[in-house]
């Protein structure tokens, strides 16, 4: 039995939205249902393909008229990359934006008020569970995910994002292939630069050599982990 899309474009938003149709979708619970889609999805485009290309994604009960079989979707996505320019950056290379609607201190980062990052499911976590995962995400792995922090009393008014932007620049020409910016937020406190750690104390020597440089040298900045348990060097 064949799952079957039904692509509507976006051409503003470079996506497509999907109707979804399978026999059985309708008999089965809604957890399975998602589970089973998501899965077949992520086998066709890649995991980082559904999220890149896909809008809405819609179950639906009977196969739409201009639906396609799964196993061709791949090559429809190919086309518009092809036919329309659409280009979609790689993984690495591909930042989402968020913002905390109702920005608090009761946790670390709540006081967020807009950030971007390329790793969103690592900024929900920690903000859904109220501060560093319980869990380290790359624990045994000799990296690290790790976040700069310091007083958001230090952006110049009207260039907020713009110094946070330079002093991140800065740290990844020093981390070099020690390390990368992973993205960054500004709060009503506290600004963020979050950064993805390897090759352990060098990594470290590296950042402490590029904040000398940047705009924040000499200024209060904390180095804080994602994760419980996460041993840092001494900062």
């Amino acid at each position: 039995l064949q799952l079957e899309l039904a692509p509507e474009l976006d051409e503003e938003r470079e996506q497509v939205h999907v109707e979804v149709w399978h026999p059985e979708f309708q008999s089965v619970p809604d957890n399975v249902r998602v589970m089973v889609l998501f899965l077949i999805l992520d086998e066709v485009l890649g995991e980082y393909g559904v999220g890149q290309w896909l809008g809405a994604i819609e179950p639906v009960a009977s196969a739409p008229a201009n639906a396609i079989p799964a196993a061709q979707f791949r090559d429809y996505i190919h086309d518009l990359e092809v036919g329309r320019g659409w280009k979609k950056l790689p993984p690495t290379e591909s930042y989402s934006s968020y913002q905390l609607p109702e920005p608090n201190l009761d946790y670390p980062r709540a006081d967020t008020v807009v950030g971007s990052t390329a790793h969103m499911r690592l900024i929900q976590d920690f903000l859904a569970g109220g501060g560093p995962l319980e869990e380290d995400p790359l624990a045994e792995s000799g990296a690290a995910f790790v976040y700069l922090e310091f007083p958001s009393a230090l952006l110049p008014r009207g260039d907020e994002a713009a110094f946070r932007g330079r002093v991140a620049d800065v740290l990844q020409e020093h981390l070099e292939r020690d390390g990368r910016v992973l993205g960054g937020a500004i709060g009503s406190e506290s600004t963020y630069i979050d950064l993805l750690i390897t090759n352990g104390k060098r990594a470290y020597r590296r950042l402490k050599a590029g904040l000398a440089e940047s705009e924040v040298a000499g200024e209060p900045v904390q180095l804080q982990p994602f994760a419980v348990g996460q041993r840092l060097p001494t900062w």
